[in-house]
């Protein structure tokens, strides 16, 4: 009985231990993952922020590679975003539709009209590469073919669709796209118009002047609608 009693009690005591190591480790993997969180946060924000991301590695273990990879995602997804940023902000816009430009360019616009559907063209590609980037393809060429086991893999996706880190901005990226397509369709509406009419008008005084009421009426709603966006 006592011998019974004895294992009983040994049985007991190894489970005890036994459920003190497992519970060790998963607050040790909770901590772990805590600390990667937010460097992978902070590196985020230094990006976006223009700052100096902290290009150091924090974690250790199969952790290091998943921190890795997805520092890596990160400047990349950055780096599109950043292209997307600079096709939106080109400069040109603000001078297709000015005096100097019709003195330039006019009346055949050739150049204006090669911007136009260059930066159309920029927009769609920049936009076309930036929403890859979230494709479960490209996500998947970033841990996939590392050498961590399947918990690290869905780990490092459940990253990346963290709300706190805000990565994919396709949606708001598209809107602005989208209005600035617009703007150059109606930019361009403006110098068809004076393409085709380019015998009803002409510089004078840096000043734009229609031989024609009409055509002028029609011009200056045509620039109006842009002003209206």
């Amino acid at each position: 009985m006592q011998t019974k009693t004895k294992i009983i009690l040994a049985t007991i005591i190894v489970l005890f231990v036994f459920s003190l190591i497992v519970a060790y480790f998963v607050v040790r993997d909770l901590n772990v993952e805590e600390q990667l969180e937010t460097e992978i946060i902070n590196y985020q924000l230094a990006l976006t922020s223009g700052g100096e991301p902290n290009e150091s590695i924090v974690s250790s273990g199969d952790y290091e590679i998943v921190e890795k990879q997805l520092k890596a995602y990160l400047k990349e997804v950055n780096g599109l975003y950043n292209n997307v940023n600079n096709a939106l902000n080109n400069k040109q816009i603000s001078n297709n539709l000015t005096i100097s430009n019709y003195l330039n360019d006019g009346p055949g616009f050739v150049n204006t009209k090669n911007y136009f559907q260059e930066m159309k063209d920029s927009l769609d590609e920049n936009y076309e590469n930036y929403q890859s980037a979230f494709t479960d393809e490209k996500i998947n060429e970033y841990i996939d073919n590392e050498d961590v086991s399947n918990y690290y893999k869905n780990y490092f996706k459940k990253l990346i669709n963290n709300e706190d880190l805000n990565i994919n901005m396709t949606n708001e990226v598209k809107t602005d796209i989208d209005k600035m397509k617009e703007i150059l369709n109606k930019q361009e509406k403006v110098i068809d118009f004076l393409i085709a009419n380019s015998s009803q008008w002409q510089i004078v005084n840096n000043t734009l002047i229609f031989y024609n009421s009409d055509l002028e009426s029609t011009y200056n709603t045509y620039v109006e609608e842009i002003d209206n966006l």
